[in-house]
């Protein structure tokens, strides 16, 4: 299962188009919340660890993974920055790096183009200085479903108290951990 969600990963960053056999019975509508709006987008700018990644999937104990997922924002102007994002795995041998531009709509929502010239639609649940919580949406025949929400820090490893805070703020955006798997990386 943990491959599984790497390749989820990396198919919505356009790496690799293998889905499950029901990947596409399991998308739900993107949530429909206002994206935070009011954060200073040069205080988002650098480095940072994937700590949490949501995926509608029925529910299962929450997930490790020994592999780490670490990315880096770079501003390129007011309108547009990089999203360059790196994977480690010394348990399976491999790596991957992953270069995806990123326009600004506004503060809080994102159009993230894919190495294919696809684009995903991005919105940020919330935003601090220690931590951010994206919900990545696409379009699947022609309405907006929710790809995953990850939850990215500047902190790592991430503790329990902070998974319980992380986990609280998803379940305040409409996410159900019945319906949903959250798999952690707490060893990074």
């Amino acid at each position: 299962m943990l491959k599984q969600v790497v390749l989820v990963f990396c198919l919505h960053l356009g790496i690799l188009v293998t889905p499950a056999p029901d990947f596409h019975s399991t998308m739900k509508p993107c949530p429909s919340f206002k994206s935070k709006r009011n954060f200073g987008i040069n205080k988002i700018m650098g480095e940072w660890n994937l700590a949490m990644l949501l995926i509608d999937e029925p529910y299962k104990q929450p997930e490790d993974d020994s592999s780490c997922i670490k990315g880096n924002f770079k501003k390129i102007n007011s309108t547009a920055f990089k999203q360059i994002w790196y994977e480690e795995s010394p348990q399976y041998g491999y790596g991957a790096i992953i270069d995806l531009p990123t326009v600004l709509a506004h503060t809080g929502d994102w159009t993230v183009t894919d190495p294919l010239g696809g684009h995903i639609q991005l919105k940020i649940a919330r935003a601090s200085p220690s931590h951010l919580c994206m919900t990545f949406c696409g379009t699947h025949h022609g309405k907006s479903t929710h790809l995953w929400t990850a939850v990215v820090t500047r902190k790592k490893p991430i503790n329990n108290m902070d998974f319980l805070i992380l986990s609280a703020e998803l379940l305040a955006q409409g996410f159900s951990n019945n319906d949903s798997n959250i798999i952690k990386w707490d060893k990074c």
